[in-house]
């Protein structure tokens, strides 16, 4: 990395940390998830390059579990018959933002709490994911966009000064407005 992007990076995150109100980050940890517990529900559409292929309904119930510091997380897709799926949502480190999505299956996914964004970042088989819940003041915007991982393209390797980077195709997006 070049003295330049390390410059860059330096002046990036101190200027990220001075507009992105800390004050403000820590006011949203200490309501997470408390603010945004109920039963959420909405359209979801799902989206390729083509356009919308499919809307189903779709609900995000956020719900306290018998256990301290665990909440229920269900997500229900209206299908021909019901796809619930009953996961429970955990603190990790809630200073740093670190919460756990547990399946219950063995699967847990790390989920990083970023001002009023809930978001995970994981693989599957071939096929990278980006799931974000964006909580604003009336409703749950909830988004995954997906894509292959299998063949990136490479640039930057060219260039001594320049980071190379390896960009991955986003091919699927799914898309809902929850609310209560």
């Amino acid at each position: 990395m070049s003295i330049d992007n390390i410059i860059r990076y330096f002046l990036w995150l101190i200027l990220t940390v001075w507009f992105g109100g800390m004050v403000a980050q820590d006011t949203l940890m200490a309501d997470f998830p408390e603010k945004w517990t109920g039963k959420w529900s909405g359209e979801l559409e799902i989206s390729t390059a083509k356009g919308k292929v499919q809307t189903l309904p779709m609900e995000l119930h956020i719900l306290p579990a018998d256990s301290a510091g665990i909440w229920k997380w269900t997500i229900i897709y209206q299908v021909e018959k019901p796809d619930v799926r009953e996961y429970e949502l955990s603190v990790v480190e809630r200073e740093k933002g670190h919460f756990l999505i547990d399946e219950k299956n063995s699967i847990k996914l790390d989920a990083w709490l970023l001002g009023n964004v809930l978001s995970c970042r994981f693989s599957v088989d071939n096929t990278l994911l980006l799931v974000n819940y964006i909580f604003e003041s009336d409703h749950i915007r909830f988004e995954i966009f997906a894509g292959s991982k299998a063949s990136p393209r490479l640039t930057g390797e060219e260039a001594e000064e320049v980071d190379e980077i390896l960009n991955y195709p986003v091919t699927t997006m799914q898309r809902a407005i929850l609310r209560r």
